[in-house]
């Protein structure tokens, strides 16, 4: 089965899919947030404060009651999704 571009309705954990869902849909209407993580190093947290106006809009408005692992946890998948692309991220998180 293929799943539309947003749709994490194969993530089985509610908490899960809904914070997906929610910061998905936060980066997709933040004009030059996915280049941001296509750019992003690997190297370099998203548990700490990050630079640049970008990452302080995303922080502001991203799923309320995040802790710092679970906003590090949902800023990776998405950086999985801008660098590999969402069928591959599917094809690796489909429970």
């Amino acid at each position: 089965m293929a799943y539309k571009l947003g749709d994490f309705s194969f993530i089985k954990d509610k908490l899960t899919r809904e914070t997906l869902e929610y910061d998905f849909n936060i980066v997709n209407n933040i004009p030059g947030a996915w280049n941001e993580f296509r750019e992003h190093d690997l190297d370099k947290s998203f548990m700490y404060q990050t630079c640049g106006q970008i990452w302080e809009e995303i922080a502001a408005k991203s799923f309320p009651g995040h802790s710092s692992a679970s906003f590090g946890m949902t800023m990776r998948a998405l950086e999985y999704i801008a660098k590999h692309g969402w069928e591959s991220y599917v094809n690796t998180k489909k429970e």
